[in-house]
């Protein structure tokens, strides 16, 4: 019994060691995007102006820079001239990841300051918050939190106290008789009806705002509670919840492996981008990648967000069976590669008594909104003519892509063009990036074992 139960434990041991984390897809948000979200969500606010989000790619920092107008119109008492309540300010962010997979956004205290906006010497006169002030600020704004991950009660809370103080305002009305008294009653009854419209006005401007933020993130903790129903601020650092179900529904059992700061081109002279690393459990650990040198990119219509999706989601073992048998035995050692510049294809063809080896490139070209081509080029190996290895080639190509882009593109052979075999694929856009249902496939790129997807919008 003993050795029974040792072999049981020995073949679970065995199972767990079988399996890997690997990335499967990365996410590209540009900082063009995020500054374009902030601009439309915070326009109208009186307290914060001229916010703007950089992303520093070498420190692999966010920061949120901007200037803070005080309320001058509720500190009337105090006398405060208008150019001096007016302050500049930065919150540098530091994106982690937590054991539990979560978003943790840590704020370095030495680089999260304000000062005066007319000072002469920024450098000498700005203010370094400490993490007291940070940390009370963060649990401060408990209620304004909740109501971007969805839960209003704060807001309800404050209408239904209001109400029920205009309640009480009513009724003293009716009964009082000292006409001082009585303009005090109506006076304040004036004051709470204004109260409950302006809290009402906010509420639904935090709506509106939270059906934008809550189809991606949910506040969240390390235990998995949800902050709608308690927040809590640790010293400089929040923590949120990912929700890449919503970002990309057709990849399945992810999570979220990590979260950088990068740009699009190697000397970092092109766009900057935060970029979310989507990871997944495999049964077999992924092969070493050497990193190749990449030449930088120019996009016809600079992408707002990219999705970069591993070699690795386009196979399984199940997929190549089935490939191997259509093609029969004829065909050997047939190998399809994601590379630099397209799909390399190689294998060996049965020809007149001997094994010919053969070699291809598959190309992808954009041709408009949501439209991309897959055109393989003429296979000619020793003078022997491989046009008969286009439809196979093209079929694996089709196989893979569906694989991967799961119920969200259609396809169609267009026969030949440009002396290629052209197969056209289309993308349904809403179905992309399900949290942004604007935004179209603006081009594709082909690298070293993965396949881009660029979004953007094309007004």
């Amino acid at each position: 019994m003993k050795y029974i139960v040792f072999a049981l434990f020995f073949s679970s041991f065995l199972h767990a060691q079988t399996l890997f984390e690997t990335k499967v897809a990365s996410i590209f948000v540009s900082e063009a995007f995020v500054n374009e979200q902030l601009a439309g969500h915070l326009s109208k606010s009186d307290l914060v102006q001229n916010l703007k989000m950089k992303l520093e790619p070498v420190t692999g920092k966010m920061l949120l820079q901007g200037d803070f107008q005080l309320p001058l119109d509720d500190m009337r008492a105090i006398g405060i001239e208008r150019d001096l309540a007016r302050f500049k300010f930065q919150l540098s962010i530091l994106p982690k990841i937590s054991q539990h997979k979560h978003l943790i956004l840590e704020f370095p205290l030495s680089e999260t300051y304000f000062y005066q906006a007319n000072s002469k010497n920024p450098k000498r006169d700005r203010v370094v918050i400490p993490v007291q002030l940070l940390s009370l600020g963060l649990a401060a704004t408990r209620g304004y939190l909740a109501a971007l991950s969805g839960d209003f009660s704060t807001f309800d809370r404050k209408i239904a106290k209001y109400k029920a103080l205009l309640k009480v305002a009513n009724k003293s009305i009716v009964t009082e008789k000292n006409p001082d008294a009585l303009e005090v009653l109506k006076s304040g009854k004036k004051s709470l009806e204004l109260q409950i419209a302006s809290v009402e006005l906010e509420r639904d401007n935090f709506k509106r705002t939270s059906k934008a933020l809550n189809s991606i993130f949910a506040f969240s903790s390390e235990k998995d509670f949800n902050l709608n129903n308690e927040i809590q601020a640790n010293g400089n650092t929040l923590m949120l919840k990912l929700k890449l179900s919503k970002l990309v529904p057709y990849l399945k059992d992810i999570e979220l492996g990590g979260i950088r700061v990068g740009n699009n081109n190697p000397d970092n002279s092109g766009e900057n981008f935060l970029i979310f690393d989507i990871n997944t459990m495999v049964t077999e650990a992924p092969p070493a990648v050497k990193k190749t040198a990449r030449k930088p990119i120019n996009y016809k219509i600079p992408p707002s967000l990219m999705i970069r999706l591993s070699q690795d989601l386009f196979t399984s073992k199940l997929m190549l069976e089935k490939e191997k048998e259509k093609i029969g035995d004829s065909i050997k050692d047939f190998k399809i590669r994601f590379k630099n510049g397209g799909i390399h294809i190689s294998g060996k063809v049965s020809k007149l008594f001997w094994d010919v080896p053969f070699e291809g490139l598959v190309d992808f070209i954009s041709t408009g909104p949501d439209v991309f081509e897959v055109r393989l080029r003429q296979l000619e190996v020793m003078n022997l003519d491989l046009k008969f290895l286009t439809p196979v080639v093209l079929t694996a190509v089709k196989s893979r892509l569906k694989k991967g882009l799961s119920g969200i593109a259609t396809y169609k052979y267009l026969g030949n063009k440009d002396h290629s075999r052209v197969l056209q694929v289309t993308i349904e856009p809403k179905k992309l990036i399900p949290a942004f249902p604007d935004f179209h496939l603006v081009g594709v790129d082909v690298r070293d074992r993965n396949f881009m997807l660029k979004l953007g919008r094309i007004q």
